[in-house]
């Protein structure tokens, strides 16, 4: 279907403004909560006026969360004798997931964009205040396709858990850490498993008396920023468990 825009232009930005007033005081009443109202059907308004003929119509595609956004493009899409297209996650929302005042909800950690720009075979990654190194790590490597690289960074962290290994339990001896503390290093690996990126870092931490604290990075919580660098190499290392250690050695 050619989608184009016909000779009412006016119209069409007078109800495109309206449009978008209503979303803003839909927003205000909402007060947080989401609605359970469904979103709008394809209109069947189109014979009334004529505005549509075959090959020239108008689509308005929508991502409504809460159901406000779908109620505004259900008015756009009457006045225009349009026809509608809602765009629907593969996994849907839940309340939790649009709480906007918890900062782990999953609406707010999809808002944020990472910052990074390539320089040849290496990624400057600019990791920001309260995100999860580890995550964001991997989201890039995701993103990229990165199965094989070396990790450097430096920063800040507010809240960490590290860990040593000990062979004779096959698990970590973990140590949390609250407060604002200095990563001196965050160096290790990307490798993988499973067809999937494998990250493994280790970290050294400076709190505020200057204790040092280092062992296998489990957690990091970005204090200030991260400054890392993601240097990809050529080839391939794979991962495969060993079962009296317990752990998972690289397959060269």
């Amino acid at each position: 279907m050619q989608i184009t825009i016909n000779r009412n232009m006016k119209r069409i930005l007078a109800f495109l403004l309206a449009a978008t007033m209503l979303l803003a005081l839909a927003a205000c009443g909402n007060n947080g909560e989401p609605s359970n109202n469904a979103g709008p059907e394809k209109s069947d308004a189109s014979a009334e006026n004529g505005t549509q003929t075959a090959g020239n119509k108008i689509l308005v595609v929508y991502y409504s969360a809460s159901g406000n956004t779908g109620r505004v493009a259900g008015f756009v899409a009457d006045e225009l004798n349009a026809d509608t297209f809602e765009i629907v996650p593969a996994q849907p929302y839940s309340d939790a997931d649009l709480n906007w005042t918890d900062r782990n909800s999953r609406i707010n950690r999809k808002e944020k964009i990472m910052i990074y720009k390539r320089f040849g075979n290496t990624f400057a990654v600019r990791i920001d205040k309260d995100e999860e190194i580890m995550e964001k790590l991997a989201s890039l490597c995701e993103r990229e396709h990165i199965l094989l690289a070396q990790v450097d960074a430096i920063g800040a962290t507010d809240q960490a858990v590290i860990g040593v290994y000990d062979l004779k339990t096959c698990a970590y001896h973990q140590e949390a850490l609250e407060g604002f503390m200095e990563i001196t290093s965050l160096s290790g690996s990307v490798t993988a498993m499973g067809g999937k990126p494998y990250i493994h870092l280790h970290a050294t931490l400076v709190d505020q008396n200057h204790t040092v604290h280092g062992g296998h990075a489990l957690k990091l919580r970005v204090g200030a920023t991260c400054e890392m660098f993601v240097r990809v190499l050529d080839g391939s290392i794979g991962r495969k468990r060993e079962e009296t250690m317990g752990i998972n050695l690289w397959d060269i």
